[in-house]
């Protein structure tokens, strides 16, 4: 499994082409993948972009109603991952 961890802040206009830019270039391998957006309190509507995105690609956001900074979103969305996983020595 590839875990691609997106922290977003402020991104509604940029982070969907990310990820069907991603899920292009993915499509040509049989790994299997799933996207995590850390949404670090954004006030540009972002739910609202990727809840299309939600029913199409193997993606979970994680929203937090206060801003936690780029840092702590990164270290949140690597221990999303981490927990997800059941083989940490062969997932990415």
């Amino acid at each position: 499994m590839i875990y691609f961890c997106i922290p977003a802040r402020n991104e509604a206009a940029t982070v969907g082409l990310v990820l069907w830019k991603l899920r292009q270039v993915l499509a040509e391998t049989s790994r299997e993948y799933q996207f995590i957006v850390g949404d670090d309190a954004s006030d540009d509507g972002p739910a609202e972009v990727l809840e299309p995105y939600t029913r199409a690609l193997p993606l979970t956001v994680l929203r937090t109603e206060h801003r936690l900074g780029y840092a702590a979103t990164i270290e949140r969305l690597m221990r999303e991952a981490l927990e997800r996983s059941d083989r940490h020595k062969r997932d990415v």
